[in-house]
């Protein structure tokens, strides 16, 4: 019996091994399995890092040859040379228009004076500002052309009609949108349309065309040109500026 039993259970152990030595096996095969495909992912990522590397050896030679060339690589460094290469243009402006001993003050505020005091629509947005639109710009604008027709007598009467400037622009019923496009100005358009990478992006608003918008207040100031009666002055003082002047500067 003793016997039987030993027999009986060197049987179960033998029994019970095989399957233990079966699942080792597994195991081992599965480990080796994986080792294999991460030797694979190595090599595979090995070579794609060799062939980027390859690659990118003639953009990294031109990257280091820019570097040479271009020595301002940070932000403070770039923006302290585009001050150093603005500055000159910066100065020359500042020395000749702003400067009142500057070549060109004189032109500068001419200008500045004729866009505000002979602009309706900037009148308008300025209606509030009426006492610095006279008594300032007005005033100063005439005498800084130097025509023997802008006497005393001719500068006060012109001021005393921008009141009735400022009534006008603010009041006076225009259509300034519904004036039909001036040819020079849907040319401009066309090219711009050509020139852009999407021609629907072209904005085709007249206030941002210094051309169509002078074309249109020319338009709502033929009226004044017309009846000489309703602005004598106005009317003179354009005249003069805009026929004479540029009749000096053609000459």
């Amino acid at each position: 019996m003793d016997v039987a039993n030993g027999r009986s259970n060197r049987v179960g152990v033998r029994a019970s091994a095989a399957p233990a030595r079966y699942r080792n096996d597994t195991a081992v095969n599965a480990a080796e399995t994986v080792l294999l495909d991460a030797k694979v992912a190595w090599i595979i990522t090995k070579t794609a890092l060799a062939a980027t590397k390859e690659s990118t050896k003639g953009s990294e030679a031109k990257y280091l040859e820019w570097t040479t060339k271009f020595p301002h690589q940070t932000r403070e460094a770039l923006l302290s040379y585009a001050t150093s290469l603005a500055n000159p243009g910066t100065e020359y402006f500042r020395n000749k228009f702003l400067d009142p001993s500057g070549d060109l003050y004189t032109a500068k505020r001419m200008a500045d004076c004729c866009a505000t005091v002979f602009n309706p629509l900037l009148l308008k947005d300025k209606s509030g500002d009426l006492q610095f639109v006279r008594d300032l710009l007005a005033t100063e604008l005439l005498p800084l052309f130097g025509f023997p027709e802008f006497t005393a007598d001719f500068i006060q009467n012109f001021k005393d009609e921008i009141k009735a400037e400022f009534d006008r622009a603010t009041h006076f019923d225009f259509d300034w949108d519904g004036i039909e496009k001036s040819r020079l100005f849907q040319t401009r358009l066309q090219k711009r349309r050509r020139d852009a990478r999407n021609a629907a992006d072209v904005d085709d608003d007249w206030k941002k065309d210094a051309g169509e918008k002078t074309t249109r207040i020319w338009e709502w100031r033929r009226p004044v040109i017309t009846d000489e009666a309703e602005f004598p002055y106005f009317y003179l003082a354009l005249k003069i500026i805009g026929t004479l002047q540029v009749s000096s500067l053609c000459s």
